[in-house]
């Protein structure tokens, strides 16, 4: 049976078109009916394995009008989305209750711990030694999944906590025999720094700052609390984030700790019967 072609110049329809063409699916619906071509890829046409191939005689299919176009659908691989990594870090075990027994063993143990970071800043460029700092992971220490620069903020606010909280103990300043903590970003108890006891409720935020930071982190410090019902709301910093001219004027049942990191001279404001005066500025 002798089978006879006739070629028509087809023009496209939109010159940005990603068919041409006998591809274009539009043209497909549009054409005549009758015997056609119908490819369903450029490399998969019926009786062709590829352009490059020998060229074969095509099959003649009918394409009735009534014949909706064939649609090809591809199954998308949707791989199971990677759970967050949860942070663990070197104070995952580390105590959060805080008494005179063990106020002392605790600062040790985080001071051995920080010990560990071995100083692999190295000699860099100013340029290149930021981009350590803020991008590369200590490795070691308390937190050795995070970068030097975040490592610091943490460990210098744990140290406040720390020797802040074992200041108050040691001088009984507040009615309560332990205290609970909380170090770098946790955030389960709603504050730094919590106790109870004696019908009494006690909750505090401790931060590292430097003096150019000092009145925004107060502010931001001052907000929080004002939403707690406790009885005493303290504020611990470390002492040189002001000057030691500076008189803060604290509102009903706050309190100011002025805590000296690495020493047992702190102080508070407003001050208790019970605080030490060796440790006061003069101003008080």
């Amino acid at each position: 049976m002798l089978v006879k072609f006739k070629v028509a110049a087809v023009k496209k329809p939109h010159a940005q078109s990603l068919h041409s063409g006998l591809e274009n699916p539009e043209l497909r619906i549009r054409s005549r009916p009758g015997n056609k071509l119908i490819f369903s890829s450029r490399d998969n046409r019926r009786g062709f394995r590829s352009l490059r191939g020998p060229l074969q005689v095509p099959r003649l299919e009918p394409a009735p009008e009534s014949r909706p176009p064939r649609l090809r659908c591809a199954v998308i691989d949707v791989q199971t989305p990677v759970r967050r990594r949860i942070e663990v870090h070197a104070l995952h075990n580390f105590e959060r209750t805080i008494s005179k027994a063990n106020a002392t063993h605790l600062i040790a143990t985080y001071l051995a711990s920080v010990e560990e970071i071995e100083n692999s800043l190295g000699d860099h460029k100013v340029l290149d030694l930021l981009k350590v700092l803020k991008r590369e992971a200590v490795g070691a220490g308390p937190y050795p999944h995070v970068t030097m620069f975040e490592a610091a903020n943490r460990i210098l606010s744990d140290l406040v906590i720390l020797y802040g909280v074992k200041w108050l103990l040691d001088h009984d300043i507040f009615p309560f025999e332990r205290y609970e903590v909380e170090y770098g970003n946790e955030d389960k108890n709603g504050f730094d720094i919590c106790a109870a006891g004696n019908g009494k409720a006690l909750a505090g935020e401790a931060f590292n700052v430097a003096p150019s930071f000092f009145q925004t982190k107060k502010c931001s410090t001052r907000k929080k609390l004002a939403e707690s019902r406790a009885d005493f709301k303290i504020i611990m910093f470390n002492h040189d984030a002001v000057k030691l001219s500076y008189a803060p004027k604290p509102t009903k049942n706050e309190y100011f700790v002025f805590v000296q990191v690495g020493t047992g001279d702190s102080h508070m404001v407003p001050r208790f019967a019970c605080e030490p005066n060796s440790s006061l500025p003069d101003w008080l």
